[in-house]
């Protein structure tokens, strides 16, 4: 699988409101990317997953996810 691919594949559930399904697409795109060293995949990952976090309240996984989706898109 391709990470990028896999990532477009994020804007269905997070367009569709599907709040659990994002974190769960964007964790699984997120792990992936991790896997193929695809770095320039992941801080989209993040950022999807970031944002899903924040709105089902998980503050400290959010801020986590936020936080890598930065430093990994400086880098």
């Amino acid at each position: 699988m391709d990470a990028r691919a896999q990532g477009w594949a994020l804007n269905a559930p997070a367009w569709l409101d599907d709040l659990p399904a994002t974190v769960e697409a964007a964790a699984r795109v997120r792990d992936l990317a991790r896997a193929q060293s695809a770095i320039g995949d992941l801080p989209y990952a993040l950022s999807y997953l970031a944002q899903a976090q924040l709105a089902l309240g998980r503050w400290p996984e959010a801020y986590a996810s936020a936080d890598e989706a930065t430093r990994t898109s400086v880098a």
